[in-house]
């Protein structure tokens, strides 16, 4: 152990001073303080004096800067005492005398380039501060008490000094070169067709600060206020300066409604994909955890010859050596070794079934909640949904409970919400699990009567394209054929799984509009090479050779080869998954969330954008500031609520509130959201399925939406 200071003695601790020295400089100090006070007695009596010489001690050369640095600081300390440098000038002394810190009004000597108090650095010409004239925080209780609160911009600004408002407008002068796109053509058509009302807001509160800083305080100097006035929520947050970029989105806009198709696009698909006449149809199977979902699909499947009877047995024989022998239909599509030990889907599965009508692309998502971010980007691919519930004692409520009092969401309930937001409007219910209830017409009729109004008037589900269909995945009744027991046959004369997928409606095909493909996934395959992906085709088509433009990056490469159930393609259209296989660009360039699209047409990489949200349980209410994560088709980035532009009435869609200070559970709002980095989104009025969004946090689904406008966005 070291010898701490206490434990030397005298004869062995030696501090390079002798016993004289220390003596010396206290007979230094006591002059020089007396100094100090005959000087401060000279300028009190306006009469100069001659100062005491002061006796020079002879120490070392290293010695003599600090001890030159303790006597500065004892002369200001003194003077700092002294009744004449509390009334000594405002303004700075060089001749010896004293000036005044701007920051504290501390007086300082004149040989102090800081003020010995905050360490200010001393002003060329130090003024002192007017106690006289308001401060900012007394001009806004000012404001506050005589019931007028100044709205942010020239109002706020008048309502401060004028080096207040000098340093404010200096700022936003600053700020305002960051690019703010509006991507509204005609504002009020866009509000109609959103159910957005106008509301009352004060004009220019959201302008950025004109350039003229000294313009901006002259103006707050006269006390001039802003006037107010009726403004469009879509035209709040265009400031001056702003035309230029309304006019590059309304250019945009103009030619995305004149953008024309090529020739073997306008064409269409001949003879249907793969040779057939069905069109595509992608259904997502939704539900809580161990609804049964991936029992039930893996039992269709082997059903319709997807799953041979060889493959059946094996996966069979492997799931009853580890004692899950009832989880074997569930293996056919859970197949990773996880999900298996688990016993729960992870990720989206995704294979393929056909029915009369469709080539159905099958998404089994994962029904546990802390993997609902795979089930959002599965949905976000989806034409219409399965929508699975256990009729087990107490697996309905537990489905449909929870949000209040901070309680988890059942995910039965938050699947059909995000389904719905994320523009899935055709939906069937299963009422999985019969067996166990017995093939009750009673509970059947239960969860239908409470599960029913739900779905139509909170989800937003019209009532003819919600079909039900109970049945027994496990035991196979009512999948494909109508069922054999005679408990479910006697009541139920309804459709089969199959036949209720079946009775779907085909989705629209986007052709005459710009390519768009969601990456979904990044591959690496012997066909597709070292950059490939996987994806929904949203608009238009591609085909070997297609020039394509990777966002967010701007990468241009080309399509090498196209793939479908690992079977090469001559062209993938719109409504269609494929796998694509991309020369020209490295794999390091392709990430999930990305985008392929047109050359001439990328889709924006935004930053900040307005959005119209409706917020579902809430533990807290939604605040300016608070953080959540951004989900949109297969990407999600880190955001802020930046600004609460309006609470909106839910049946008219007028504005019931501007400017709310906070929004709460189950409520229609208009916020800005910015965003940690760029994100391919889309306007929902140009392309809808790159602008519907979810905000999720903490496990939580906390609003769900669309994209009204892109406000900023970069160039990559």
């Amino acid at each position: 152990m070291p010898r701490g200071k206490e434990q030397y003695d005298d004869d062995d601790w030696d501090d390079g001073y002798d016993d004289e020295d220390y003596d010396e400089d206290e007979d230094d100090y006591d002059e020089y303080e007396e100094a100090g006070r005959l000087q401060a007695k000279t300028q009190k009596g306006g009469k100069q004096q001659p100062q005491a010489k002061q006796p020079q001690t002879k120490q070392p050369a290293q010695q003599q800067k600090p001890q030159q640095q303790q006597q500065q600081q004892a002369a200001g300390k003194a003077a700092s005492k002294s009744p004449a440098s509390k009334a000594g000038s405002a303004t700075t002394d060089t001749q010896g005398g004293m000036w005044r810190c701007p920051a504290c009004t501390f007086d300082n000597p004149a040989l102090f380039l800081a003020c010995d108090v905050c360490s200010a650095a001393r002003p060329a010409s130090a003024e002192p501060f007017d106690f006289a004239t308001p401060s900012p925080d007394e001009a806004i209780r000012s404001a506050l008490k005589a019931g007028h609160v100044a709205p942010r911009g020239a109002a706020t600004s008048a309502a401060l000094p004028a080096f207040a408002a000098t340093t404010t407008t200096a700022k936003n002068a600053s700020s305002s070169s960051t690019s703010r796109v509006s991507s509204s053509a005609s504002p009020a058509a866009d509000v109609a067709a959103a159910g957005v009302g106008k509301m009352q807001i004060a004009e220019g509160s959201r302008k950025e600060a004109s350039p003229s800083a000294s313009t901006t305080a002259t103006t707050a100097a006269t006390g001039a206020t802003a006037a107010t006035a009726a403004v469009d929520p879509k035209t709040v947050g265009v400031g001056e300066g702003e035309g230029e970029r309304e006019d590059e989105e309304e250019r945009r806009r103009k030619a995305l409604e004149a953008y024309e198709a090529e020739g073997w696009i306008r064409e269409g698909p001949k003879g249907g994909e793969d040779g057939g006449t069905k069109p595509t149809l992608h259904l997502i199977v939704l539900g809580h955890v161990d609804a049964g979902k991936s029992t039930i699909m893996g039992h269709l499947l082997h059903k319709l010859g997807r799953v041979s009877n060889k493959e059946m047995h094996r996966v069979q024989r492997d799931a009853t050596n580890q004692g899950k022998g009832s989880f074997a239909f569930a293996w056919v599509l859970d197949e990773s070794s996880e999900e298996r030990a688990r016993g729960v889907t992870m990720s989206v599965a995704m294979s393929r079934f056909e029915t009369p009508r469709f080539n159905v692309v099958l998404l089994d998502a994962p029904g546990h909640r802390d993997f609902v971010p795979s089930m959002i980007a599965g949905t976000a691919q989806a034409d219409a949904a399965l929508l699975v519930i256990d009729a087990t004692p107490g697996a309905f409520e537990a489905g449909m409970g929870g949000g209040q009092g901070g309680e988890d969401v059942g995910q039965s309930k938050e699947h059909a919400q995000i389904a719905r937001s994320l523009g899935v409007e055709q939906l069937g219910v299963v009422v999985n699990k019969m067996d166990a209830a017995g093939f009750d017409q009673g509970e059947f009729e239960r969860i239908k009567g409470v599960l029913g109004p739900f779905l139509t008037r909170q989800c937003g589900f019209r009532e003819g394209s919600v079909k039900w269909v109970p049945l027994s995945g496990l035991e196979g009744e009512n999948l494909d054929k109508p069922p054999t027991d005679d408990r479910l046959k006697k009541w139920y004369m309804g459709p089969t799984l199959l036949e209720a997928v079946d009775s779907f409606s085909p989705p629209p095909r986007a052709l005459n509009r710009p390519l768009r493909l969601a990456i979904a996934e990044v591959l690496k395959t012997r066909g597709l090479g070292q950059a490939g992906v996987a994806g929904k085709v949203e608009c238009g088509a591609m085909r070997p050779g297609t020039k394509v433009l990777v966002m967010p990056g701007s990468f241009l490469g080309t399509v090498k080869a196209l793939e479908r159930d690992e079977s090469p393609v001559a062209a993938a259209w719109a409504g269609e998954s494929a796998d694509v296989g991309l020369q020209g660009v490295d794999a390091n360039q392709l990430l999930p969330g990305g985008v392929l699209c047109h050359p001439d047409f990328p889709i924006p990489v935004a930053t900040r954008v307005e959005c119209r949200l409706l917020t579902l349980d809430l533990k807290i209410p939604l605040l300016r500031g608070t953080n959540a994560i951004l989900h949109a088709h297969a990407a999600k980035e880190a955001c802020r609520i930046v600004s609460l532009t309006a609470i909106l009435d839910s049946k008219t869609g007028a504005v019931a509130k501007a400017r709310p200070r906070a929004v709460g559970s189950n409520q229609s709002a208009i916020v800005e959201l910015s965003l940690e980095r760029g994100m391919c989104l889309e306007a929902y009025s140009d392309f809808r399925a790159f602008g519907r969004i979810a905000l999720r946090d903490g496990g939580r689904t906390l609003a769900v939406g669309i994209v009204l406008r892109i406000l900023v966005k970069t160039t990559s």
